[in-house]
């Protein structure tokens, strides 16, 4: 009996970026000619989650902050969705979650310094992604973008196996 169409297994490791924030995952999936796949990516900086407040132009409460210049950041990304194979080799993918990013900027306050999250660069929630999977043989690569609520957008490469 010749499979033309076996049961597939994914199995990958991805990098996020754009251009000021990096992020790693693994996407794990099943496909036939349709199935499913899960990802989870995050930056690995867990527990930021400033008190403050500030716009894109360093303005809090109305007034002008002062900043250090230091910043941090902070993703992080669940995503799971439809697995297409459309032609031997080639795969499609979309799908959607929820997952934050988050920017920060150090001020000084209250005679010390504190984090302020910039609400122009920082966002919680939904999330979209579509991409897509080549697989010459055992192994797969992958490119494709994701979105957390259409503001903020990165792209998504991948290396991994499928088989």
């Amino acid at each position: 009996v010749l499979l033309t169409n076996p049961l597939r297994t994914l199995i990958m490791p991805s990098f996020s970026f754009n251009q000021s924030q990096y992020s790693y995952g693994l996407m794990l999936g099943i496909c036939k000619r349709n199935g499913g796949y899960i990802r989870a990516k995050t930056d690995f900086v867990f527990g930021l989650n400033p008190t403050l407040t500030c716009d894109g132009d360093g303005k809090s409460d109305g007034a002008q902050a002062w900043f250090t210049g230091q910043s941090r950041k902070s993703r992080w990304a669940l995503t799971g969705g439809y697995l297409r194979k459309i032609i031997d080799p080639l795969y499609a993918y979309v799908g959607g979650g929820y997952g934050s990013r988050v920017l920060a900027w150090e001020m000084f306050s209250d005679g010390g310094y504190d984090w302020a999250r910039v609400t122009s660069n920082s966002f919680t929630g939904y999330e979209v992604e579509l991409g897509l999977i080549y697989r010459p043989g055992i192994i797969a690569f992958s490119a494709g973008v994701q979105t957390n609520q259409f503001k903020y957008y990165e792209a998504n490469v991948g290396i991994g196996v499928m088989f």
